[in-house]
């Protein structure tokens, strides 16, 4: 709260000295009134881990810190246990969450995927106006598995006012299937709720692990609703960091302690609305002496609503 409350205090002044001495164009001037519009957003697949694990400590550790470090306003994550949801959440109060697991003991006792796609939010920045979920399945709208894919998948999503600009938009998080067909078939039903939920014209971030590369037909099929757009496509810069988003090793869940090579495997993205502009964008390969917090990187856009 500290943080933001200097960032918006540091642009006032700003904007007050800039314009009262006189000595910059209008146009620096509105440059630095925009500043306290942007926003860091992040998508982030945590992995899931053991509580009582020490490697998972750690990553989660690691976790939390690198999100505040690179200031994220809001976020997604995925395969996010509850111990791990607290993790992230933190003690200083800086982050509220929205959302829910994938499934409960008491909607299916042998449901195992107990984990969730939470929406991290800075709460000084955002109100939260409504939120919602829906599972990727035939039947979205209650617990259920879609088309050939074998586990519980949900989309959260809320819809929120920006404090400082007062403009609202809708965040949706989720994590898609293994299968190609499952893929396809939930990316469809992607594209009819973010029109249904948020409708056309509406301000939508989506971020996710969606399980497949820009060129595949699932992926295809969400942009080709027009709603959102790939950041990496709209950035204003070129991207940072690695290419791709995964390890390909991963010989250790609760340690992911590895070189961190990537290869070109993106499967983890930020999509945005029309109207939404892409200051640059970036993966993150932040590690503790070769330990990572996931076996996924992070990634991040810095963006502004138009």
């Amino acid at each position: 709260m500290k943080k933001t409350f200097r960032r918006i205090l540091l642009t006032a002044i700003s904007v007050c000295l800039l314009g009262a001495c006189g000595i910059y164009s209008d146009g620096a001037v509105e440059k630095a009134k925009n500043i306290a519009g942007v926003l860091r957003v992040g998508s982030f697949n945590i992995l899931g881990g053991k509580e009582n694990g020490e490697g998972s400590r750690e990553r989660a550790e690691i976790g939390a810190g690198l999100v505040r470090f690179h200031d994220w306003d809001i976020f997604g994550s995925q395969e996010t246990f509850p111990w791990q949801k607290k993790a992230y959440l933190g003690e200083d109060g800086v982050y509220g969450v929205v959302g829910r697991s994938c499934c409960t003991k008491e909607e299916d006792p042998k449901c195992w995927e107990v984990w969730g796609n939470y929406i991290f939010y800075k709460k000084d920045r955002f109100d939260v106006l409504d939120s919602g979920y829906f599972w990727l399945s035939p039947t979205p709208d209650k617990p259920s598995k879609g088309w050939t894919e074998k586990q519980y998948r949900i989309c959260n999503w809320g819809k929120f006012k920006d404090k400082i600009t007062g403009k609202e938009f809708f965040f949706f998080n989720l994590h898609q299937g293994l299968t190609p067909d499952s893929r396809l078939e939930s990316a469809k039903l992607i594209a009819k709720k973010l029109d249904e939920i948020a409708g056309k014209g509406a301000t939508i971030f989506m971020t996710g692990d969606f399980n497949a590369k820009l060129g595949e037909a699932s992926i295809k099929t969400i942009l080709a609703s027009g709603l959102v757009q790939d950041s990496w496509g709209k950035s204003k810069t070129a991207s940072y960091g690695h290419k791709g988003t995964t390890m390909p090793a991963n010989h250790n869940r609760d340690w992911c302690d590895q070189p961190g090579k990537s290869g070109d495997k993106k499967i983890d993205y930020v999509f945005v609305s029309p109207n939404v502009s892409v200051l640059k964008c970036g993966v993150i390969s932040d590690n503790r002496d070769t330990r990572y917090p996931s076996d996924h990187f992070p990634i991040m856009c810095v963006v502004k609503i138009d």
